[in-house]
């Protein structure tokens, strides 16, 4: 019986086992994201801590911070306009 040098329970036993061999479309998951960028509707939902985004076609939404000048920095507000975003998303 031949014992490997990696622990089977742990997650390096789902990578290869070399460290150094190079990344590769099929092993990193590219194969699974889109080539075609996701074209997002608008909406007339206005935020000022965050912009959301919706895509009708695709049925997904795009939430970022909107806050440049704080460096993104959280604040009641913000937390606010994410929980309605999440429900205006969830709609």
């Amino acid at each position: 019986m031949v014992q490997s040098s990696y622990d089977v329970a742990s997650m390096s036993a789902a990578r290869l086992p070399s460290k150094t061999a190079s990344p590769s479309k099929a092993r990193d998951g590219f194969s699974l994201i889109s080539a075609d960028p996701i074209t997002y509707d608008r909406q007339p939902v206005s935020f000022v801590d965050i912009t959301y985004h919706v895509s009708t076609s695709e049925r997904c939404a795009r939430i970022a911070f909107n806050r440049p000048e704080v460096l993104h920095a959280f604040r009641p507000r913000t937390i606010r306009e994410i929980q309605q975003a999440l429900e205006k998303a969830t709609e």
